[in-house]
């Protein structure tokens, strides 16, 4: 049985680092539960990639996950949009509006086929997995960044994405989220040509538009659980491990 819960939240919300703790937290319990790294390498690890290729994956996990892993993303990719048409013709029809802006255009395809690459392994596992990026994340990309969505938008995406087990949204006020991101040492590439003056506007609308997205997705029947960037790390890392074990069990009920 395989357990994908996503976590979605603006930039520098606190996504990485809380899925980071949830998962030490839920190995401390003694859990078996993968992250976005432990996902991508054991699914690449089941693959077969030539005598040469496998003797030198097994040397260096990271190399074959960096060399092999992409042009094999790219299948992926294919196998995905086969298999959920009317997901990908939303992703057009959104991508046709700013057809001009090639590098956030190039993001947006390489971030979605990032996360079609995982969802394959994620799938194929039998263990519980936490991913800080996701589809549901991936609707920031598409509509936030440039202040192109409006609340209807997140309907029509939750009726199309593939839904998790279970979503994880972290809460943290746009201010900030702002403040976090100027901080670092570059700059997210979905902001490129973006003025700095316009951040503010675009985290507030951002997380409005994250707000609708885990209302539409809980509305479809996933468990959505409102977490915050801005407590402390350790004590939001038990109450998400917490909530990952109600989940579980309840999935384990259902499979009975």
């Amino acid at each position: 049985m395989s357990l994908r819960i996503e976590f979605c939240g603006v930039p520098a919300s606190g996504k990485s680092t809380l899925c980071a703790a949830a998962v030490n937290a839920l190995r401390a319990r003694g859990r078996r539960v993968l992250d976005r790294v432990d996902v991508v390498d054991r699914g690449l690890s089941a693959r077969d990639f030539g005598l040469v290729g496998n003797a030198v994956g097994r040397l260096s996990p990271a190399w074959r996950r960096r060399v092999l892993g992409l042009p094999h993303g790219l299948n992926d990719w294919h196998a995905f949009a086969v298999e959920r048409p009317a997901f990908v013709a939303l992703l057009h029809e959104w991508l046709a509006v700013e057809g001009g802006d090639s590098v956030w255009r190039s993001a947006i395809f390489y971030a979605l086929l990032t996360s079609a690459f995982e969802l394959q392994f994620a799938e194929a596992s039998r263990e519980m997995a936490l991913l800080d990026e996701g589809f549901a994340h991936r609707f920031f990309s598409l509509r936030g960044y440039r202040g192109l969505g409006r609340v209807e938008d997140a309907v029509r995406y939750a009726a199309a994405m593939p839904l998790p087990a279970a979503l994880i949204w972290v809460d943290t006020p746009p201010e900030v989220c702002v403040e976090r991101v100027q901080k670092r040492a570059q700059m997210p590439v979905f902001f490129s040509g973006e003025p700095a003056e316009i951040l503010p506007q675009r985290f507030a609308e951002g997380s409005a538009l994250l707000r609708s997205l885990a209302d539409a997705v809980a509305a479809r029947g996933v468990p959505v659980f409102r977490a915050s960037g801005v407590e402390r790390v350790e004590s939001e890392a038990q109450r998400l491990a917490e909530f990952v074990e109600t989940i579980w069990a309840d999935a384990k009920r259902e499979m009975r």
